[in-house]
């Protein structure tokens, strides 16, 4: 997981909605080897923003993998 907040003051970027103040995300994540030669993932990320116009967005992901080793 992680957040980042950036202190730009209003008056240098004005009503730029392109510049992020907050950004936080959660990752979790589990990979499973039913047998040897076969991994299998998913990933799941939570993201939220807020701009420096106070402007809110989220998003949810969820990401899955299946990888065979010859």
């Amino acid at each position: 997981g992680g957040r980042a907040y950036i202190d730009v003051p209003a008056l240098l970027v004005g009503k730029s909605s392109t510049l992020n103040k907050e950004l936080y995300t959660a990752h979790v994540n589990l990979i499973w080897n039913p047998v040897s030669f076969v991994d299998i993932g998913v990933e799941y990320t939570f993201g939220q923003r807020t701009a420096t116009n106070n402007a809110h967005a989220t998003q949810n992901v969820l990401i899955s993998k299946m990888a065979f080793r010859f």
